[in-house]
């Protein structure tokens, strides 16, 4: 029996962070003999990030690191209202790596709350990207999926407008929106967004249809990547699953027995690594295919 690899569609950077790591690299071309900086990881992938800072990128935890006048990369998740005033106080020169999902939801949440509506999210309360929705948008309420399954909100707006961190699984979005007006209704409006970046949207569905046909999918992405666990919590529910962060991670046990393999990545994760990992992959396919037939 062959072996089969099958690789998703959409690996790799999505356009967005693809965007954002030329805009970085073309700012540490331009100033070889100063600092760049960068408050945490501007893309939640650890590997990306250490080649970056070969590369010269400084980064640091907290903004007071970063010395006044210098030159600042802010993440393409957002960021908080108070680190951009602050930002503005010690007269950084910014870069804006902002994903433009990101910054439609957030236009889209402050539309809202300035039209007088109420906004919920379904998102990660502690994640960089809800939170810096939440500093234009005090009022938000931010909700996961066992706070609707578990009856713990209550909605007292008259109008409210629902929407989702770029990330999530949009079925997930899907069965929550409708949970939230089924049980506070009668509302006098309800809006619903889709805002789940699109390409999030296309490697769920391809990671669906990975799990259904492969013996193992291998889901390669930072271990701080929401979308990334996303991909591996939906490969998990049809077949076995591994999410990949490293390449020292990978063994020629994971494929052992295995007839047919699929590859899909979370949108942060580097070209590089993909092919490096499918390198690796194929090497241990191809042991275990010639030993078969030397069995025989």
């Amino acid at each position: 029996m062959s072996i089969e690899l099958l690789v998703a569609k959409n690996c790799g950077f999505c356009v967005g962070v693809r965007d954002a790591v030329s805009k970085l690299e073309r700012v540490l071309e331009e100033h070889p003999h100063e600092k760049v900086y960068s408050l945490g990881m501007f893309i939640h992938n650890e590997q990306e990030i250490a080649r970056l800072q070969e590369k010269g990128l400084v980064v640091v935890k907290d903004i007071e690191e970063v010395p006044d006048g210098s030159l600042l990369l802010l993440p393409s998740h957002g960021s908080p209202s108070h680190i951009r005033k602050r930002c503005e106080e010690k007269r950084l020169r910014t870069v804006d790596l902002m994903c433009v999902y990101v910054k439609r939801l957030q236009q889209i949440a402050l539309d809202l709350h300035r039209s007088g509506f109420g906004v919920v999210m379904l998102g990660d309360k502690n994640h960089p990207e809800v939170m810096a929705v939440k500093s234009l948008v005090p009022s938000l309420i931010v909700v996961d999926k066992e706070d609707v399954l578990n009856d713990n909100l209550s909605l007292d707006f008259k109008s409210y407008g629902i929407v989702s961190q770029t990330t999530q699984s949009l079925v997930t979005y899907r069965s929550v929106a409708g949970s939230l007006i089924e049980k506070n209704f009668p509302a006098k409006e309800v809006r619903v967004y889709n805002t789940v970046c699109w390409d999030v949207i296309t490697r769920q569905q391809e990671v669906r249809d990975l799990a259904e046909r492969c013996d193992v999918v291998f889901v390669l992405g930072g271990k701080k990547s929401a979308n990334t666990r996303r991909l591996y919590e939906i490969a998990k529910e049809k077949t076995q699953a591994c999410h990949v962060w490293d390449l020292d991670q990978v063994s020629a046990g994971m494929v052992e027995g295995k007839k047919r393999v699929g590859i899909i990545s979370g949108t942060s994760t580097p070209d590089w690594f993909v092919g490096a990992f499918k390198e690796k992959i194929e090497k241990f396919l191809f042991k275990e295919k010639v030993e078969e037939g030397d069995s025989r």
